[in-house]
């Protein structure tokens, strides 16, 4: 003290406090308490029938009892030598379980889809809730999360399931994360065309799920040259090659656009005189040869014509795989030997 004036410091001792059980119905409630580093006696008394439930001698640190849903008054008896505090009586209420419950869950989502959506919910009750978000039979987040409260963010808009289990509560919820308002674009179109006599071909594509009208209506493009609109793509290119397309919706309040290619080449019929095509197989190439070949050389060209990749075999008999060039679109694959031709095409 200093001048008539001191500070007083005061630290809990012996605080109580009751877990409810995560199930209605159950027993298996909780009372905790936290001695720190004295050293008690614990007499544990049912206030409803006045009998001693519990005696526990020499505890300390954190003490968890076991026990069912009622009030209890609790006698604290401390050593001296391990505390200032000797203890007295606690109060302590256990409450009985109640049914746990998924509740408001309400979906936060972008304007016209433009950005992740989020997801908000809050899960009743007590206890360790398993807590999944599903799309289809995948499972694109999960945790285990505590009762109260919570935000998932950053999530691609679509439709998603929602799935808690708990020790006494399954269920799940579907949930849409997308504006309903923004219009859904599903295009029908080949990948590859058939270049015609003169190198080039049209292009052909169509989107069923596109509509036009008075303030709305969709538009097509090719290299970002606009090329048709509020109808089915029909355009004409004039040389083999990889075309990139974009159709794009305004309306609706939203204005939404999908790419895609469209390879034009010339189709090389497959030939095979002595080997049988498995096909494209985990980036491979594979083929059976009847019999065996010496220095079977093989190259693979694009829609174009472009030599991509080349190389030699020196014997082939049997099972065999190659490895394909690493390139989207339209590929062919060409064998030669001295008693040997055979191509092959298709898309990788």
């Amino acid at each position: 003290a200093e001048e008539g004036r001191f500070t007083l410091h005061s630290v809990p001792f012996a605080v109580a406090h009751g877990v409810s059980p995560d199930c209605p119905e159950s027993e298996s409630g909780m009372i905790v308490m936290e001695l720190g580093e004295a050293v008690a006696d614990l007499t544990v008394t049912d206030y409803s029938s006045l009998e001693v439930v519990a005696t526990l001698f020499q505890e300390t640190g954190t003490v968890e009892l076991p026990i069912a849903p009622g009030e209890y008054a609790i006698m604290v008896l401390a050593d001296e030598e391990t505390s200032y505090c000797r203890g007295g009586r606690r109060q302590v209420v256990v409450a009985p379980g109640e049914q746990p419950e998924l509740l408001g869950v309400e979906p936060v989502i972008q304007d016209c889809n433009a950005g992740p959506a989020s997801l908000e919910f809050e899960l009743y009750g007590s206890g360790a809730f398993h807590t999944e978000l599903m799309q289809g039979n995948a499972t694109v987040w999960e945790s285990t999360l505590p009762a109260g409260e919570h935000v998932l963010e950053d999530i691609e808009p679509g439709e998603y399931i929602l799935k808690v289990d708990h020790t006494c509560l399954e269920t799940f919820e579907f949930v849409s994360l997308l504006d309903v308002n923004a219009p859904e674009i599903q295009l029908d179109y080949s990948g590859f065309t058939q270049a015609d006599a003169t190198g080039g071909a049209w292009l052909y594509a169509n989107c069923p799920t596109c509509t036009s009208g008075e303030g709305f209506g969709y538009t097509w493009f090719l290299d970002g040259i606009e090329v048709g609109a509020d109808g089915p793509l029909e355009v004409r290119v004039d040389q083999v090659g990889t075309y990139s397309l974009e159709v794009a919706t305004y309306g609706f309040g939203c204005t939404v656009s999908e790419s895609f290619d469209m390879i034009v080449g010339k189709y090389l019929t497959s030939m095979a005189d002595g080997v049988e095509w498995i096909g494209l197989l985990d980036g491979e190439m594979g083929m059976v040869f009847a019999q065996e070949f010496e220095d079977v050389q093989y190259r693979w060209y694009d829609a174009t014509g472009r030599l991509l990749d080349e190389g030699v075999m020196g014997s082939a008999l049997g099972e065999v795989y190659i490895v394909a060039p690493d390139v989207r679109g339209w590929v062919s694959l060409e064998l030669r030997s001295s008693s040997l031709v055979a191509r092959w095409s298709g898309i990788r």
